[in-house]
Parts: structure tokens; C-alpha cells; sequence
């Protein structure tokens, strides 16, 4: 078991966790991890959403409203994960749902005519998912209040499912398919799938975790289902062990910090309530 010393030394790293994540605002007003401008937006995204989780806002939160503002006239406007960025974090700032609509006006551009977003043949290699645009197409367009077409979605993302619960193409189901469908799936109100419950068990069971991405993916999937972690003590282990002495977290237990890893620390740390 996770000594109890551990969760509370761990509890008390998150003050050195905020400090490094307000050192990567830039001078622009968003966020990188390498702490020179230009910021990035899913940099920014990862340090405003992890501040959110510490229950806080940026230390100059009113330039981060900026930065946003001017991105929004920009390239990151372009394609649905900019979007999903920027509208994701304008939500956490507290910015006016009928100005972070004009900014997802592109969505509707994505739409693939089998019911997603995006391309799903063929995908680049350097691509988690094929369903990661839908995912994230699919969350903007819910958190604004959009409508979105529930059923085309659902059957676009089932198309992935395999034979042994989890998701992805050719047969061949990945924890960062099976994430993003799930999410997404459980969004739209689908009962949990008890293959895919299955699945997921297997590889918790199986354990062949190498990187805190999957570690999230993961854990984030069993809850989204509506599942405990019972690799608990296992998980918490393996986070703690991705922390920095700056107080971020790096991809593994070797490496350096950056937000997007301490983004997926905590937000599996929270739902393995130890925050």
C-alpha cells in the first residue's frame, strides 16, 4: 500500500506544483511550458485547467483573457483542437459562452460523413487516435450548448468497437481510442459498455503501463464508467514517481516537467481522490 506519509508529502508537493505552473506564464499572457513566448494554446489549456484543479485561477488571469482573445483571430482557430484549447479555457476563465460560440464557427467545417469529425482513414502516425477530433469537437460543442447530433456521433464512435471491448482500428483497441470513446460516449448519455469495463480491467490487471498518459487514460476511462480503480495504491505509486523536484511532473519516472504531464498528474491524482 501507498504509505499514508506518502499521500500527505504528496499533497504538500502541490504547492511547489502551483508555483511551477505560474513560472511558465509568458510574457505574452499564456502559458509554456519552456517558459518563452510565444505561449501555445494547449499549453495554456493544460496550466489553467491544472491551476482550476488546485483550486486556483492564473496569477494574472485578466492576461490570459487577453492572449486568448488574440489567438482566437488566429491559426488556432483553424482546426478543432485549437478550438477545443481555446474555448475549453476561455469556459475556465469565466469568458461569455456567446463570444466562445464565434470561435468554434469552423466546427461544422470537420464534420466527416459518417457521423464524426475529422479524418479517421489513415490517420498520421503521430496521431494518438483516430478519435480524437470527434472528442473534442464533440466537448466544445456540448460545453457550449451547441447542438450536436447524438446519434451520428454514437454510431460513428461504435464502428471502433472491437470484439474484446476496447476501441480502435483494424481490430487493434488502444487505451487513447478507448479513452476518447468512452468520454465522448458517456457524454451522450450511453450506458456503460460491460466489454469495455472488461477491457479496461484486463489492462489495469495486466498493467502494462509505461507512461502517465496511459496511466490517465486509464483511470479517467474507469471513471467515466463509473468504476473504482482497484489498481489504486498501484496508480497513486506511479504519479508520485513522475513528480520533479520544481514541482511539475515529467511523462515518466525520467525526463523533464511540462504542463501537459502535470495536467494528466493531477487530474488522475483527483480522481483517485487524493486531492
Amino acid at each position: 500500500m501507498v504509505a499514508v506519509e506518502a499521500i500527505a508529502e504528496a499533497r504538500i508537493h502541490l504547492d511547489r506544483t502551483t508555483g511551477y505552473i505560474e513560472s511558465c506564464q509568458t510574457g505574452d499572457g499564456g502559458f509554456f511550458f519552456a517558459r518563452i513566448p510565444p505561449s501555445g494554446g494547449a499549453d495554456t489549456y493544460y496550466a489553467v485547467r491544472s491551476l482550476q484543479l488546485l483550486r486556483r485561477e492564473p496569477a494574472d488571469a485578466e492576461a490570459v483573457r487577453s492572449w486568448l482573445r488574440e489567438s482566437a483571430q488566429g491559426e488556432l482557430t483553424a482546426n478543432p483542437k485549437g478550438i477545443f484549447f481555446l474555448v475549453e479555457t476561455g469556459l475556465a476563465l469565466g469568458l461569455p459562452v456567446s463570444e466562445l460560440r464565434g470561435w468554434a464557427a469552423g466546427l461544422s467545417d470537420w464534420a466527416n460523413p459518417e457521423g464524426g469529425f475529422g479524418g479517421w482513414r489513415n490517420v498520421d502516425v503521430e496521431v494518438s487516435s483516430e478519435l480524437d477530433i470527434t472528442y473534442r469537437a464533440a466537448a466544445t460543442i456540448l460545453d457550449l450548448g451547441l447542438e450536436l447530433d447524438n446519434g451520428s456521433v454514437s454510431r460513428f464512435l461504435l464502428r471502433f468497437l472491437n470484439t474484446d471491448g476496447g476501441f480502435g482500428v483494424n481490430s487493434f483497441s488502444t487505451l487513447a481510442s478507448t479513452f476518447y470513446a468512452v468520454q465522448t460516449l458517456s457524454r451522450l448519455g450511453l450506458p456503460p459498455l460491460e466489454l469495455t469495463v472488461e477491457w479496461l480491467r484486463h489492462r489495469e490487471v495486466f498493467w502494462d503501463i509505461l507512461y502517465l498518459e496511459q496511466l490517465h487514460r486509464l483511470v479517467m476511462s474507469l471513471t467515466a464508467l463509473g468504476e473504482a480503480v482497484r489498481e489504486r495504491d498501484r496508480a497513486i505509486d506511479f504519479v508520485l514517481h513522475c513528480r520533479r523536484e520544481n514541482g511539475g511532473f515529467a511523462r515518466a519516472r525520467f525526463g523533464i516537467p511540462t504542463l501537459e504531464y502535470t495536467h494528466y498528474a493531477l487530474e488522475t491524482l483527483s480522481a483517485l481522490e487524493v486531492m
